[in-house]
């Protein structure tokens, strides 16, 4: 698969959607990109990126929910944000607590879901 939409940054990190509808590009540019992969010929959906706007420094991973409908991304600012796919709103915003003076960037983190979806559980390091 091929993103054909210039990015404005290299990516740190891309994460493809549970139906490979979409990707998630991360980066620099403190936004999420999502990226159609296969638009629809008649114009009826999504044809070009749409950022989600929110994080104050670097992110640095996405991850989809098994349901597509929403997508946990993680920055540099120490937050966790969880993002509605259907408004482009942040759903929450999580402040992780640092032990050190400067703010210590949010690598990794990961994410897991209930079969039925009614819950989900993020591991943060």
């Amino acid at each position: 698969m091929e993103i054909t939409s210039p990015l404005p940054d290299r990516p740190l990190w891309a994460a493809l959607s549970p139906d490979d509808s979409e990707a998630a590009a991360v980066g620099r540019q403190l936004v999420v990109t999502r990226h159609p992969l296969d638009p629809p010929a008649d114009g009826a959906g999504p044809t070009g990126p749409r950022p989600l706007a929110g994080h104050e420094s670097t992110v640095y991973r996405a991850i989809y929910t098994p349901n597509g409908q929403a997508l946990a991304t993680v920055s540099g600012d120490t937050t966790l944000r969880l993002w509605d796919l259907t408004t482009g709103q942040s759903l929450f915003r999580l402040q992780l607590p640092t032990a050190n003076r400067d703010a210590s960037p949010l690598w990794d983190f990961d994410l897991t879901c209930t079969t039925d979806q009614s819950a989900c559980w993020i591991a943060v390091p």
